[in-house]
């Protein structure tokens, strides 16, 4: 009789979190889901979705996060649009990206 070993611990759980970072128009969507399928996701707020035109952040918790079908078309971002976003973050908005914990974190003012 075959034993299973019990598994506390699985090759991914020590793995940094996967970031996705996408845009459209002049809105990025970080996100750490895969929205390839989009219908999967569909009814999964974004973690924080930023109008890099007007400065404005919103988390998951606000109306403007929920994915629309448009989004399926977003883009990855550049290393000059992410280093945009970083500042943006952390001049105007009440979050910082923890790329660590996978997740937005409450500035300390």
């Amino acid at each position: 009789m075959e034993t299973k070993q019990l598994e506390l611990f699985s090759e991914n759980d020590f793995d940094p979190p996967k970031v996705y970072f996408r845009k459209t128009n002049d809105w990025v969507l970080i996100d750490n889901l895969d929205r390839s399928n989009f219908d999967a996701t569909r009814n999964i707020h974004y973690q924080l979705v930023v109008n890099t035109i007007r400065g404005q952040i919103y988390d998951e918790n606000s109306a403007e996060s929920r994915p629309i079908y448009y989004d399926k078309m977003a883009n990855a971002i550049t290393v000059t649009e992410y280093l945009m976003l970083a500042s943006l973050l952390k001049e105007k908005g009440p979050y910082l990206y923890n790329k660590k914990l996978g997740k937005p974190i409450l500035k300390n003012r």
